[in-house]
């Protein structure tokens, strides 16, 4: 089976196995489904966050905030900081944690504390399961886990509502696959499996043909693949040496550069005494005499 580690610019997302005999038409419209999959559980992370903290969103046409509510802003954030969360019931019913959106997006009615704790772990491990470490531990994420990671916090999102949540909220929108990012830098970041391009050493990987035409007929073997729009190009090439790779680089170099203003300040003969300077340093290390002192009889 091939590995394919598949990047998207220069991002690590996941890893991949195929047969090599596989058609570039079949595999990527897999690889494209399974990124958008990885980006729609990271909305899901970023919105469910959201909702724990100040509850569900409002009508659109509810949003912002009254002038007396922007007056007191600043107090009501620290407010929010100092004072312990009020439990009160809801108009339907139910025991809600009431915490006021500074932004007025949401209704401050988030779950309290006993479900919230329930919500955060499905969204915490929604976030290690589509963690760049899954790459470097060698881990492949699969369809199925992260279709699961979607219906985990699904279920906690509904022990803490049981009478839901607005179906314009975007944890409501993410989780039934309905969402609207036309405009949005998200939905810049949604590809299309019809139009999306492989790209692999430089080279587009052609949808009328195979792994194989490509990389030969070894099963045990391991690329970097990219994703990229049609009619972008070739993705930019990355930088040979990372960013921490370039400081370790320009540190190396620092250092040999005061090594060698010391020497050159030093004008005097004591390097004569260092064993590099030693001429017959190589006949001594055959014969096995090193290092030897000696001193004569009175």
């Amino acid at each position: 089976m091939v590995v394919i580690h598949v990047k998207r610019n220069e991002k690590s997302m996941f890893l991949y196995e195929n047969l090599v005999s596989t058609p570039i038409s079949e595999l990527v419209p897999v690889l494209v489904n399974r990124y958008n999959l990885i980006n729609r559980v990271k909305r899901l992370v970023q919105a469910g966050r959201d909702l724990v903290l100040y509850g569900p969103l409002k009508p659109y046409d509810q949003h912002g905030l009254t002038e007396e509510q922007i007056n007191n802003l600043d107090k009501q954030k620290k407010s929010n900081e100092a004072e312990e969360v009020k439990i009160i019931t809801n108009s339907r019913g139910f025991q809600v944690a009431y915490r006021p959106d500074p932004t007025g997006r949401r209704n401050g009615e988030a779950p309290i504390p006993e479900t919230a704790k329930i919500i955060e772990k499905a969204l915490d491990d929604a976030e290690q399961l589509i963690s760049k470490d899954k790459v470097d531990q060698k881990i492949f994420i699969t369809e199925k886990e992260l279709e699961e990671a979607i219906q985990t916090v699904k279920g906690a999102v509904m022990i803490a509502y049981p009478m839901g949540i607005p179906t314009f909220d975007p944890v409501q929108e993410i989780i039934d696959d309905n969402e609207d990012l036309s405009g949005s830098a998200d939905g810049k970041e949604v590809l299309d499996p019809k139009t999306t391009t492989l790209w692999w050493a430089g080279k587009e990987l052609k949808k009328d043909k195979k792994l194989s035409d490509y990389l030969g007929r070894n099963e045990k073997t391991k690329i970097i693949a990219k994703l990229q729009k049609a009619g972008q190009g070739a993705p930019v090439r990355e930088a040979p040496l990372s960013e921490q790779e370039q400081k370790n680089l320009m540190a190396y170099y620092y250092r040999k550069q005061e090594e060698q203003k010391k020497l050159e300040e030093n004008e005097d003969d004591d390097y004569i005494s260092a064993a590099w300077a030693n001429p017959r340093a190589l006949k001594s290390a055959f014969s096995g005499i090193r290092e030897v002192s000696w001193r004569g009889f009175k």
